[in-house]
């Protein structure tokens, strides 16, 4: 593909990605750990990852003329950064090196002698810098997060990210993607997949390079979702990689595709919008939607309107609500299905299978469960207590789903009956997926709010009733007002402000015991749905003033899977303990009093050296709150700082000595903070002895 054209409409613009002679920006390699789109933990991935062989120090070039526009030394995130404008327009950046080249080097020196900081960040007029096609700019190195490697993005004029491939950069890749699951979605509560509710995941047969097959029809009706698990290789490296395009064709037409060519800036932090986050959530795999089912244009789609790539089966879209979304409607029968995974090279491989729009009365009607009377015998009956249910419940896109799972067989289907408020009450029609397991749906509307009481009424063969009970809280966030949420017990609330969402949401905040070693609250709250897309940031809330008052070294803490808790920005207000984010984590609050630890300082407490060291060297790292800012650290050397270069990741600390020193004594000292105050002073001596 020589010459690739987009016009981007969105920004109301129109421009070329015109495939350029850019120059591979360094001699490390022409392999890929990591490419565009792939997904962060809240963000697209917006460049290439170069492979660099575990090692620093490779050369980085410009790839073609034009002048430095910026340069950053950060310890945290992307390191040692370098923007350059180059002269058609676009801009690149470089990330995680290790140095600059001496040109440049020495504006960096110049600005840490002017502040006393060793993070600095320089922005340069145009053309004060230039450079030109393959000058030397800078090396690789192992800066801010990850293990090494060039991190490396292109720039429209804009600032929008796009594909480096689609401006001529290539790699050696012969090797087609492979395909993991397919898994499908309903997204209203008139639709099922295989007579459920939730999503289904399914496994496709490989019959050879590049095809895969699912044999058995899908059985589908209403709104439904597609969503794919794949990824991509290349020649020689064994890395796993995001592939680049997506198709969707049903009934040998094409009803939704995407490309990764870019994504604009506006939509950087949005990934869930893209991704089956819910999946993600629940450990089954990354999966890429095929759809748009939020209320807002995605332009790297086509096409690009809310509800493409929505199929809807045996009904039409305005039966299935007011907002006509534009879906696909399928007729009752047969449709044949193919979707198709490529790489930017073409490298393509493809899953085809078949959907069966079915009504959920006829599926149920054309497989009964058969009932064989097999329930809890023996036992006089008022006696013997039956088991209670395993029992689930979770937030669909509008409807709130029911799973009750039983030790043993049940001799018929059980009653359950949902009461609103006390007052309202409504039969959930359940569905035997087995003797032992039934599922079942609750329609949500805007006045769906409030507490619902589940009642679940069954018995054994032999005539024993016995009821289970819930109750759960259930709160309804509007895009256009928002709303909030209150756990049970009170503590937590999580305020949603107008505009946070993308469509209506409806949700509880869950909460269980918490078994962090730090002490804290001893409790995390969670939000279900966790998979919500948020807009804009939104507010978490702890009621707990009256227990610890307005302590600065309590905070609330964001934890996802078995990473180690997030610190979040916390403030008090009357007493309320507050924080932003827009990420959904298990929120909780704990108490820092551990100051940071300090060790392997060098030179050693009272050392004899025949020299003077060139470096100071320590290692902190703080277990809690964290170390983010420089101003949190300080190292003296007979009351003179010293420029720290910080590396969080191996928690190694390296102070320059710039001046020649004296034999004798002299002093470190050396102090670290966290972010909530807690502080490690020490003072350590040593010699530097006479010639």
């Amino acid at each position: 593909m020589n010459r690739i054209r987009y016009v981007l409409l969105i920004f109301g613009i129109g421009f070329s990605l015109n495939a350029q002679n850019y120059l591979w920006p360094t001699d490390a390699s022409q392999y890929m750990t990591s490419t565009f789109g792939e997904s962060r933990s809240n963000h697209f991935h917006a460049g290439i990852d170069i492979k660099t062989w575990a090692r620093e120090g490779y050369r980085v070039f410009a790839i073609d003329s034009g002048w430095v526009e910026q340069v950053e030394i950060a310890f945290l995130g992307t390191g040692r950064t370098l923007l350059i404008q180059l002269a058609d327009g676009r801009k690149v950046y470089f990330a995680h090196l290790s140095k600059f080249a001496p040109w440049i080097q020495k504006y960096i020196e110049e600005e840490q002698k002017r502040t006393g900081r060793f993070c600095v960040k320089l922005q340069f007029e145009p053309w004060a810098l230039p450079v030109s096609k393959g000058q030397l700019v800078a090396y690789t190195g192992d800066t801010g997060a990850g293990p090494p490697h060039l991190h490396f993005e292109i720039w429209d004029s804009e600032g929008n990210p796009i594909h480096p491939f689609t401006v001529g950069l290539r790699i050696e890749d012969h090797v087609r993607p492979i395909i993991r699951a397919l898994a499908i979605t309903p997204l209203r509560h008139t639709a099922h997949v295989e007579g459920d509710f939730d999503t289904q995941i399914f496994t496709p047969m490989r019959l050879g390079p590049g095809k895969y097959i699912l044999k058995k029809p899908i059985k589908i009706w209403g709104e439904i979702g597609f969503s794919i698990s794949a990824f991509d290789k290349a020649d020689i490296v064994p890395h796993a990689l995001a592939c680049y395009a997506f198709s969707l064709s049903v009934d040998g037409k094409e009803i939704f595709s995407s490309k990764y060519d870019y994504f604009p800036k506006s939509l950087f932090r949005q990934i869930s919008l893209d991704r089956d986050e819910r999946l993600h959530w629940n450990h089954k795999g990354q999966f890429k939607k095929l759809y748009n089912d939020q209320n807002i244009e995605i332009p790297f789609y086509r096409p690009s309107r809310w509800g493409a790539g929505i199929l809807c089966g045996g009904m039409s879209p305005f039966e299935e609500g007011k907002e006509a979304k534009k879906t696909i409607a399928l007729e009752p029968g047969e449709h044949p299905f193919c979707i198709q995974v490529s790489d930017y090279f073409g490298n393509t491989s493809e899953v085809s299978g078949t959907v069966q729009v079915v009504p959920l009365a006829s599926l149920v009607n054309e497989n009964p469960i058969r009932f064989r009377g097999q329930g809890w015998t023996g036992g006089i009956p008022g006696k013997m207590e039956i088991p209670q249910p395993h029992f689930e419940n979770k937030f669909f896109s509008d409807y709130l789903y029911f799973y009750f799972r039983f030790a043993r067989p049940l001799p018929e289907v059980p009653q359950c009956e949902i009461t609103l408020n006390g007052w309202t009450q409504t039969e959930v029609a359940l569905i035997p997926k087995s003797p032992q397991e039934f599922v079942g749906i609750l329609p949500l509307d805007p006045g769906s709010n409030g507490n619902f009481f589940t009642t679940l009424s069954f018995s054994s063969e032999i005539g024993q009733e016995s009821t289970f009970r819930d109750t759960l809280m259930v709160y309804f966030i509007s895009p256009e007002y928002g709303g909030s949420m209150v756990s049970s017990d009170g503590i937590c609330r999580i305020v949603f402000p107008p505009g946070s969402v993308y469509r209506p949401v409806w949700g509880t905040l869950r909460s269980r015991a918490c078994n962090l070693r730090s002490p804290g609250l001893g409790k995390e709250y969670w939000i279900d749905p966790p998979d919500i897309p948020l807009k804009e940031p939104i507010t978490v809330c702890f009621d707990v003033g009256s227990y610890t008052g307005e302590n600065p070294k309590v905070s609330i803490y964001g934890i996802q899977g078995t990473q180690w808790p997030r610190f979040m920005e916390s403030r008090w207000e009357n007493h309320v303990l507050q924080a932003q984010t827009n990420r959904l984590f298990r929120f909780t609050v704990l108490m820092d009093t551990m100051p940071p630890r300090v060790w392997g300082i060098h030179p050693l407490r009272n050392a004899k050296l025949g020299n003077p060291p060139s470096q100071i060297r320590v290692r902190f790292a703080d277990s809690l709150s964290g170390i983010r800012e420089e101003s949190q650290y300080e190292i003296r050397l007979d009351e003179i700082p010293l420029l720290v270069d910080y590396n969080p990741e191996r928690s190694m600390a390296i102070g320059s000595v710039s001046e020649s020193i004296s034999s004798g004594k002299h002093v470190l000292k050396i102090c670290v903070k966290d972010r909530v105050g807690n502080q490690t002073q020490i003072e350590q001596p040593f010699f530097i002895l006479s010639k």
